[in-house]
């Protein structure tokens, strides 16, 4: 720490700078409000500027300035926009340095901070969010509904943006939802259906399948390559159906569960992994057959490895054991 002797040099030899003819009796530090006087005549050491008043009394900074005397910031260097780059004028600054050139800029800066903040405490944000709603679930709802009103546009652009990047999984999770609930919309659309809407429909199926038979005939063998048993089931129907025999449909996958996956003629059990041709795969075969006047219900209908069902063919089944057995010699 200086002496008041030593600061009272230093004052000395900063007024020194301004002449003896122009000494000042007020003064502004940077370019600030407290000015008296006529017009600038110089500026002493410690960067204030001193207005002639034709008064003959020291400049007041000899008085008012502590020690050290206080900095001017002056930008000396070319500054650039934080967000688009521009070069920021150079100029005498008393405060803070500008950081941006316009005020877009400086919103943007302000939306990037923002941005960098959330995702440093991103965690913590989201948890104090859900405290909030949690609290204010009312004021949460109209909020979010006051601000869903003032970007129905983004909405709409952001969900179709979203839809195209992830076609594929959409119609997957339709596919699935379909699957899953297939009889549940079918007896829905039965329960509006009416005598006039079935046959309007009917008739646009039919005209449908006249104007487009090459997609008719690709989508049958498509739905036929991912239902193998259900193809088989309605080929069975058709024959019993053709020799003017009753008939349901009853798919293999039922017979098995109810046969346990049992063979009714060997006793064995049925691989369903097995596919045909194989010998051990699963099969129907009508109890009795329907070249003999059997129908295509459920009650004359087994499950059985294929092997057996073509050994057993046309005829009954103790027409098959008894053909089976060992001759006497």
């Amino acid at each position: 720490m200086k002496s008041a002797s030593q600061q009272s040099l230093h004052r000395s030899a900063i007024c020194l700078v301004a002449s003896p003819d122009s000494m000042k009796d007020a003064w502004v530090e940077g370019g600030g409000t407290r000015r008296a006087g006529g017009p600038v005549t110089s500026t002493c050491a410690a960067g204030y500027w001193h207005w002639a008043a034709g008064s003959t009394q020291r400049c007041r900074c000899t008085r008012l300035m502590s020690y050290p005397p206080p900095k001017v910031r002056v930008m000396t260097a070319t500054r650039l926009c934080e967000m688009c780059n521009t070069a920021l004028p150079a100029r005498r600054i008393p405060g803070r340095p500008a950081l941006t050139c316009s005020p877009e800029c400086k919103e943007a800066r302000v939306k990037m901070l923002r941005k960098k903040r959330y995702a440093a405490n991103r965690d913590e944000a989201i948890r104090n969010a859900r405290e909030w709603v949690m609290a204010h679930p009312e004021r949460a709802a109209e909020r979010g509904r006051r601000w869903r009103e003032a970007n129905k546009e983004s909405i709409r652009q952001s969900k179709r943006a979203w839809a195209a990047a992830n076609a594929e999984n959409i119609a997957a999770g339709y596919a699935r939802w379909y699957a899953a609930n297939r009889e549940r919309i079918r007896a829905a659309w039965l329960a509006k259906q009416t005598d006039v809407t079935r046959a309007l429909a009917v008739e646009r199926t039919r005209k449908w399948m006249q104007d487009n038979p090459e997609w008719r005939k690709e989508n049958r063998r498509k739905w036929a390559n991912l239902n193998p048993e259900k193809v088989a089931t309605i080929a069975q129907r058709r024959r019993a159906r053709q020799r003017k025999a009753p008939a349901e449909l009853v798919t293999l996958a039922d017979l098995l569960a109810e046969q346990v996956h049992i063979c009714y003629l060997c006793d064995l059990p049925i691989d369903p992994e097995r596919k045909y041709p194989d010998a051990l795969s699963a099969s129907v075969d009508h109890v009795i057959p329907l070249s003999r006047g059997g129908s295509g219900l459920r009650e004359n209908l087994r499950a059985a490895h294929l092997g057996c069902n073509v050994a057993k063919g046309d005829r009954l089944i103790q027409e098959m054991f008894r053909s089976m057995r060992p001759r006497r010699a």
